[in-house]
């Protein structure tokens, strides 16, 4: 029958050199490169908890193709075969990191929950048995960060007494730069380079870290949180399944 749309799930896609190979969720993020995005730089490869990211990308994924050919099917009567793969859908989900590759950038590497972009990007212990916030905040917000928590004036960002004198705050971060010879057309790997995150954000220092956490640690999440919020800077309680 020409109208029917017949849809297909498999771990590889159903042709290719691993069509016949089986795949499951968390292997679908393993071997997509997930999971080497997950943890501490001097840790091993982590797993998103106990959430099958995988499984319900792809899930995703085949519930918009068939809506499209369903679509298709109203306008011109025709069915067809849809094919997803676990493994092309879960590679999707890091696109971002693929196409920086493509043109030249560094290998990427685990940062924790820190975000090389942003000065201030992480979760946060506060008051109270296991409360922790997760905060966002970038270079330009860091003052008013400051100013809502009352972090003492000389060790905020733009106080001139307010300098690095030791190790960066956070773990090395990958730089965004493109390398010399983002032209190459080899697939030859590059060199990793890392970028202290004080070198990226020359307004951010250890004692303004230090100060924030010590601040943060008398106040709840929620709180903070909705303190912070009115400042226009982004902000939320961990909470748990519950």
């Amino acid at each position: 029958k020409p109208d029917i749309i017949y849809l297909s799930l498999t771990g590889f896609g159903t042709t290719g050199p691993w069509g016949e190979r089986p795949l499951f969720g968390p292997g679908a993020e393993a071997i997509s490169g997930q999971n080497n995005l997950i943890g501490e730089p001097d840790a091993w490869p982590g797993r998103p908890g106990t959430i099958v990211y995988a499984d319900n990308i792809c899930g995703l994924h085949a519930l918009t193709a068939m809506l499209a050919a369903l679509e298709r099917l109203e306008r011109t009567g025709k069915g067809q075969h849809i094919d997803i793969s676990l493994y092309e859908t879960a590679i999707s989900q890091i696109g971002p990191v693929v196409a920086e590759r493509a043109q030249g950038g560094n290998n990427p590497a685990r940062t924790g929950n820190h975000d090389p972009r942003l000065p201030i990007h992480d979760v946060f212990p506060t008051h109270g048995t296991d409360r922790h916030i997760a905060i966002t905040a970038t270079n330009d917000q860091l003052p008013a960060l400051a100013a809502a928590l009352n972090i003492p004036t000389e060790m905020r960002p733009e106080h001139p007494a307010a300098t690095n004198t030791s190790s960066p705050s956070q773990p090395d971060q990958i730089s965004s730069n493109r390398s010399p010879d983002h032209n190459r057309t080899s697939a030859e790997p590059q060199p990793i380079t890392t970028t202290p995150t004080d070198q990226i954000f020359p307004e951010f220092t250890d004692q303004f870290a230090a100060a924030l956490a010590d601040e943060l640690a008398t106040r709840t999440a929620e709180d903070v949180a909705q303190l912070l919020q009115s400042h226009g800077i982004p902000a939320s309680p961990v909470h748990n399944a519950a």
